[in-house]
């Protein structure tokens, strides 16, 4: 994980040209597209976090023995990961 870690910060972000401009549309596919736009939008530590916890399934503890943090620095970064995942994929009220 920790190795992953490194390459990631390192690696410039993969940010196609449309991300975060156009909401997902209707079908599943599209709902996909939306959600890999908005992923790349996280820092890795927050990618990291969701995937371990909601992808995988693990419970808060299992997570952060996995990614070698404490308890408390893991739900930081799921906090931070949803709030910027609520930001790219629910429509703002009053934007048009």
């Amino acid at each position: 994980m920790n190795t992953w870690l490194s390459h990631a910060r390192r690696a410039p972000p993969r940010v196609s040209e449309d991300a975060g401009t156009q909401p997902p549309g209707d079908g599943p596919v599209d709902a996909r597209r939306g959600l890999e736009r908005a992923f790349a939008f996280l820092r890795p530590e927050e990618r990291l976090a969701l995937a371990l916890a909601y992808a995988q399934d693990l419970t808060h503890e299992e997570a952060a023995e996995a990614a070698g943090w404490p308890v408390g620095t893991l739900k930081s970064h799921l906090l931070r990961g949803k709030e910027k995942l609520r930001q790219r994929l629910v429509p703002q009220e009053g934007v048009a």
